[in-house]
């Protein structure tokens, strides 16, 4: 898998074989913004069973309801962290347990998530 962040959030990768989540360096400005900005690319190998979370800051940008604090990035991934294991995690558990988690009743921002496991070796 090779991808690159454009400034934008960067995934969460769950490795499998050390049943461990890792992050990235985020670098950049947004793309578009400046024309001599430089962007690394990310290359990583996926392995049986690996995931990638591939989300939009709708998801970090969001208030939880009862504390009125923004969840930010630590939010989703503490729900990713809870639910990695499970083989068949789809994109929709993913949202239904974030929404659960920090009690949302709506979110005023766009989203998009994305969830990419290897199943095969």
């Amino acid at each position: 898998m090779a991808f690159s962040s454009a400034g934008a959030i960067l995934p969460l990768h769950f490795d499998a074989k050390n049943n461990e989540i890792k992050t990235f360096k985020n670098n950049g400005v947004l793309l578009g913004l400046n024309n001599d900005s430089k962007y690394i690319s990310y290359h990583c190998e996926m392995k049986k069973g690996d995931k990638f979370l591939f989300f939009t800051d709708g998801y970090t940008e969001v208030f939880d309801d009862i504390s009125d604090k923004i969840i930010g990035f630590q939010g989703i991934k503490s729900v990713f962290e809870t639910m990695v294991n499970n083989k068949k995690l789809s994109a929709i558990d993913l949202e239904e347990a974030f929404i659960s988690k920090f009690n949302l009743k709506e979110f005023v921002d766009d989203r998009t998530m994305l969830l990419i496991t290897n199943k095969e070796e």
